[in-house]
């Protein structure tokens, strides 16, 4: 009879637990369209609050700052159209194509010359979110050098074997 009981009891705590598991939020393709559509529009209107909180490595604890990113995003090219497709997922990284019109403000070409590009544009999920992954561009390189190394200085064991004080 106790074997029963218990039987009973880890069954409807398996099954309850099962349906929790199924209300959990699930990466959707809906959540990172939206997501991708709301990064490439500030891109377009160089929203650069935006941006960054879009941006992998503009999270708190990131080596992305908004100095950066106006570096980055202001760096000659004016789009327009911008255009983001159906993404394809595949666990906690996907990917969009983004397609838009780019107007080069660079001296060396002709002001108002257009061209169509189309990329493949990568995401990644945390903590339930899909942020866009930081490209880490050429210029931004010693930035994000910078951070790592002031990490690993504070985290680094002192000569008694402890950790440095944050």
């Amino acid at each position: 009879m106790t074997r029963i009981w218990l039987t009973a009891i880890t069954t409807l705590w398996l099954v309850g637990l099962a349906g929790c598991a199924s209300l959990a939020p699930k990466p959707s393709e809906q959540a990172l369209l939206e997501r991708a559509q709301r990064y490439w529009q500030a891109r377009q209107t160089r929203d650069l609050a935006t941006v960054l909180e879009l941006e992998e490595a503009g999270r708190p604890g990131g080596w992305l700052n908004a100095m950066n990113v106006a570096n980055a995003v202001g760096a000659g090219i004016r789009l327009s159209q911008v255009r983001v497709s159906v993404p394809k997922i595949d666990g906690a990284t996907a990917q969009v194509t983004v397609s838009a019109n780019a107007q080069y403000e660079v001296m060396a070409l002709v002001p108002g010359t257009f061209r169509q590009q189309a990329v493949q544009d990568p995401w990644v999920l945390v903590d339930g979110l899909w942020y866009h992954k930081t490209h880490q561009w050429q210029s931004l390189s010693a930035p994000q050098k910078e951070h790592e190394q002031r990490k690993t200085k504070q985290g680094a064991p002192d000569q008694t074997g402890s950790a440095a004080p944050k």
